[in-house]
């Protein structure tokens, strides 16, 4: 809460006490949310770093793409933990994050 004026006492007329499962339920939701947060964080500092280098395919004009072997296994990586947090996620905002990063990866 970001309002100075709310108390101690301001909490305890909320009673949340008697509604202790649906807060937790609430509290766990909201610590997996903040635990994918990070997650995806990660992932959008791993791929802003990454370089690609188009390299010129024998005599042709065709280029291919490479990366470092170190980028390519956590591109693996980060797949697996994409998909974990599409499985994990509730709130559309996240949801709408991690089909960003799906984006930016193909």
């Amino acid at each position: 809460m970001s309002d100075p004026a709310f108390k101690l006492d301001d909490l305890l007329k909320l009673e949340l006490h008697k509604f202790e499962e649906e807060v937790g339920e609430i509290v766990d939701r909201a610590q997996k949310e903040e635990k994918m947060e990070q997650a995806l964080a990660k992932l959008r500092d791993t791929w802003q770093r990454v370089e690609f280098q188009f390299i010129q395919f024998k005599d042709t004009q065709v280029f291919t793409v490479k990366m470092a072997e170190e980028d390519f296994e956590a591109l693996e990586d980060n797949q697996v933990r994409e998909g974990s947090c599409v499985c994990v996620c509730k709130r559309e905002s996240a949801r709408e994050r991690v089909a960003h990063h799906a984006v930016l990866r193909r």
